[in-house]
C-alpha cells in the first residue's frame, strides 16, 4: 500500500514555492507533484493531477486563491486545500472556510506547522495556523457577544 502524500503548490512567488518544495522534500512520505505561479494554471493542473493536498496562496495572480478553491471544490469536493496567506485577518480565514478549504496557514509558519497541517487535513479535520487561531476565536467571540 502506498502511504505517500501528494502535494501541489500554487503560489505567485517563486521563492515561496521553492522553499516549500525543499522543506517537503525532506519527508520521505511526501511528494510535490506539481506547482503553479497563477490561479488559472493551478486550477487546471490540480484537477488534472488530483493531489492529496493543494497548498494555494490567496493572492495568486490571474485568479485569487479563494476563487480557485471554490471552483476546484465545485468539481472535486474530495480534494483537500490548505490556503497559504500572509494575512492574519479573521475575515480571510472565514472566507477560506466558506470556500471549502481544509486549512489556513500563515506563510511565516515553521516546518512543524506545515507537517501538522498536512496530518490534520489528511485525517479529515480542519487546520488553522496557531499563529492566528486564538485571534480568530477571540474576534468571533467578540462578534458573538455583540449579537446578544
Amino acid at each position: 500500500m502506498n502511504n505517500n502524500i501528494s502535494i501541489y503548490i500554487a503560489d505567485g512567488h517563486n521563492a515561496v514555492r521553492e522553499g516549500l518544495k525543499l522543506l517537503l522534500d525532506t519527508f520521505s512520505n511526501i511528494e510535490v507533484i506539481g506547482e503553479a505561479n497563477n490561479g488559472a494554471d493551478a486550477k487546471s493542473e490540480i484537477l488534472s493531477l488530483m493531489p492529496n493536498i493543494a497548498f494555494i496562496d490567496i493572492g495568486l495572480p490571474s485568479k485569487n486563491g479563494l476563487k480557485v478553491t471554490r471552483e476546484i471544490l465545485k468539481q472535486e469536493a474530495k480534494l483537500k486545500i490548505i490556503i497559504l496567506s500572509m494575512h492574519f485577518s479573521d475575515e480571510y480565514v472565514l472566507e477560506a472556510i466558506q470556500a471549502g478549504a481544509s486549512g489556513y496557514i500563515i506563510k511565516q509558519s515553521v516546518a512543524e506547522i506545515l507537517v501538522q497541517a498536512i496530518q490534520t487535513v489528511m485525517s479529515g479535520n480542519f487546520y488553522i495556523s496557531p499563529d492566528i487561531s486564538s485571534k480568530v476565536l477571540k474576534d468571533a467571540q467578540q462578534k458573538f457577544h455583540k449579537w446578544i
